[in-house]
């Protein structure tokens, strides 16, 4: 276990965000807000339930990370999407 890869597990929420936030608006705005919430929340809830196994190796904490942070721009985008809708 290297500093490195401790350093990789805050860092993945940033590196992920740039990637995954085209994607997550595409969602939210042809498939809905409901939708593109409940992705978010699934996301976030495996990532949580994944690095519950940290006890069993370090490389859990990574992918349930990579799954947290995917699922961020879901959760984050969504309330400038409701506030586009609410005041056209």
């Amino acid at each position: 276990l290297t500093d490195s890869m401790v350093t990789l597990v805050p860092m993945l929420y940033m590196i992920m965000y740039v990637f995954a936030n085209f994607p997550s608006n595409w969602i939210l705005d042809v498939k809905g807000i409901r939708p593109g919430m409940i992705i978010g929340s699934v996301l976030t809830a495996a990532g949580a339930g994944i690095r519950c196994l940290v006890n069993s190796s370090f490389s859990a904490v990574i992918v349930g990370q990579f799954f947290c942070a995917v699922g961020q721009p879901f959760i984050l985008n969504a309330p400038a999407k409701i506030a586009t809708y609410w005041f056209k």
